[in-house]
């Protein structure tokens, strides 16, 4: 019997505190300048910060819960380097 794959999800860290709208669905996300001072943040490569703060907006159009799939993700974002979940969740910055 074949049974259908199992759906994993992630989600942001604290991601109440870099959320402004309590509803769904924003217009807009805040992006707090303490962002830029995080060290954690700060030792990410580039295109790692560019693809958390895509995902920052995606956690607001999804309650915060993703599906962690990597080819889905990379649609949503709309972008053409490849996505590095393990880096993300190293840093800390998404969890499952």
């Amino acid at each position: 019997m074949n049974r259908p794959p199992v759906l994993r999800y992630f989600r942001i860290k604290n991601f109440e505190t870099f959320q402004h709208y309590k509803d769904r669905n924003p217009p807009w996300i805040k992006l707090y300048a303490r962002l830029w001072r995080d060290r954690d943040f700060q030792m990410l490569a580039d295109n790692h910060k560019a693809h958390l703060i895509g995902l920052f907006s995606l956690a607001s159009q999804y309650e915060n819960r993703l599906l962690a799939d990597e080819s889905w993700l990379s649609r949503e974002l709309v972008v053409t380097s490849k996505l590095d979940m393990k880096a993300l969740e190293d840093s800390g910055f998404i969890v499952y």
